[in-house]
C-alpha cells in the first residue's frame, strides 16, 4: 500500500476509524530529514498493508489549523492512531528500525 496525501477532512475520519491502524507523518517539501524520511515510510507501508500511512504536509495553508491544534512544532513528526486515539508521537527522523519499533 502506498503512502497517501490527506487533507483534515480526510485526516479526521481516517483517525476516527475505530477498527483501523493509521501512521501519520507530518512533512514540509524543504526539510531534508523529511525526504530522508519519505522512502523509508514507504517501504513501511508497503510491508504492513493493514496500516493506512499517510501524510500531510505542513505548510498546505488547509493543513495549518490541523497542525496547530495537534502542536506539530518539529518535522517529520509521526503520530499512530489505533482504535480512533493517538498512542504514539516521534518528531525526528526515524529508521527503519524505528518504524519496526513501533509495536505494530
Amino acid at each position: 500500500m502506498a503512502v497517501t496525501e490527506i487533507t483534515p477532512a480526510q485526516f479526521a475520519a481516517l483517525t476516527a476509524r475505530k477498527d483501523h491502524t493509521v501512521l501519520v507523518k507530518f512533512y514540509a517539501d524543504w526539510c531534508g530529514p523529511c525526504r530522508q524520511f519519505a522512502p523509508i515510510l514507504s517501504e513501511f507501508a508497503a510491508a504492513h498493508p493493514e496500516i493506512t500511512v499517510a501524510e500531510m504536509n505542513i505548510e498546505t495553508p488547509e493543513n495549518v489549523p490541523l497542525v496547530a491544534e495537534l502542536h506539530i512544532g518539529t518535522i517529520p513528526t509521526v503520530m499512530l492512531f489505533r482504535a480512533g486515539q493517538p498512542v504514539k508521537r516521534i518528531s525526528g527522523f526515524l529508521s527503519k528500525r524505528d518504524l519496526d519499533g513501533l509495536g505494530l
